[in-house]
């Protein structure tokens, strides 16, 4: 599986961002060429202490994917997720986000996606980062 994502966020007042994203992907145990998805929205900044912030964020998106075997599948959906920031200490923090993507929720037979990823880093270059994803 190869996967890429970007994302860009803008803040748009006082509380409150918008955001972009594309995501790249293809996996060859699925006979995926390539799942190309682009989607915005907005998103609130529900809390901030001093060393920790938590953001909620909602959205749409359209995902087109290709198949080697198959038809290739168009549809829109609806993102919604978090991100948790917290300072450790002066040289260290942790982050933590999860994305959910429901696909064509306006079906019955509807699919969604769960990204959930995790870091760790230091000001002395260490990073580790953790990445789950799950399909139904």
């Amino acid at each position: 599986m190869n996967e890429g994502l970007s994302g860009y966020e803008l803040n748009l007042a006082d509380r409150t961002f918008g955001f972009g994203l594309v995501t790249l992907e293809s996996d060859q145990l699925q006979d995926l060429d390539l799942r190309a998805v682009l989607g915005g929205g907005v998103g609130y900044p529900s809390a901030e202490y001093k060393a920790t912030t938590f953001d909620a964020f909602s959205g749409l998106s359209f995902n087109q994917e290709s198949f080697s075997n198959q038809a290739d599948r168009n549809s829109g959906e609806i993102l919604a997720g978090e991100e948790l920031s917290c300072n450790i200490s002066d040289r260290t923090s942790f982050t933590q986000r999860c994305i959910s993507q429901l696909h064509q929720p306006w079906r019955i037979s509807r699919q969604s996606r769960l990204l959930c990823s995790g870091q760790v880093q230091s000001l002395a270059g260490l990073a580790v980062e953790s990445q789950q994803q799950s399909s139904h």
